[in-house]
């Protein structure tokens, strides 16, 4: 396990510059992902509880410990009001590292509702709800937005964006797109809400 200011240095701008200036930005990554975990799985401990993730390739594991060093404090602020019981709404939640967190945090009588449209994240995401026993997490294959019908987003490895019109067409997809009262019509009320989903808030 690599040190967490060891970890957050790696993140910071003016290092990832000098590494890409050496000619050893490529070799410093896969270097990182190879010391952050040997096994393809990163554990995740946060507020008192702790979380397993795997994903497909390095560098979404190197994403998923980005999202876990570079956004520790919004994580702990989003999750540190959630009791046992209570309801998570996770709106683009990605390989599901706030959802999953939560899922331990509300417990076998709480409810997690993990919405998210781009399916190879998708598969990561179920992934890793089944890794971590996460019984109590709904997923939603969708993406919200103000109407439904489809919406058409570009994709990269790490995640998608709505489309622009710089987006290369092989990269865009359209997905199925749902009003998000409409989606959680038959749900119960979300005592916290997280929504990451790529300026289409």
């Amino acid at each position: 396990m690599i040190p967490a200011a060891v970890r957050k240095l790696s993140y910071n701008p003016t290092v990832r510059t000098i590494a890409q200036q050496l000619h050893i930005g490529n070799l410093a990554r896969r270097l990182y992902c190879r010391l952050l975990s040997g096994n393809g799985k990163l554990s995740v401990s946060c507020l008192g509880t702790s979380a397993v993730f795997s994903t497909h390739t390095a560098k979404q594991l190197a994403f998923v410990d980005c999202v876990v060093t570079m956004e520790r404090g919004v994580l702990e602020q989003t999750l540190s009001s959630l009791n046992p019981g209570d309801t998570f709404l996770d709106v683009g939640c990605h390989y599901g590292v706030y959802s999953i967190l939560a899922s331990r945090l509300v417990g076998r009588t709480g409810h997690v509702i993990a919405v998210e449209p781009h399916p190879p994240t998708l598969n990561i995401l179920r992934e890793n709800v089944l890794l971590n026993r996460c019984e109590n997490v709904e997923v939603i294959n969708c993406a919200f937005s103000d109407q439904s019908g489809s919406l058409a987003l570009s994709y990269n490895e790490n995640g998608s964006h709505r489309q622009r019109s710089s987006d290369v067409p092989s990269t865009v997809h359209v997905v199925s797109a749902m009003e998000g009262d409409e989606a959680l019509r038959d749900l119960p009320d979300p005592a916290a809400v997280k929504i990451d989903v790529e300026g289409h808030e």
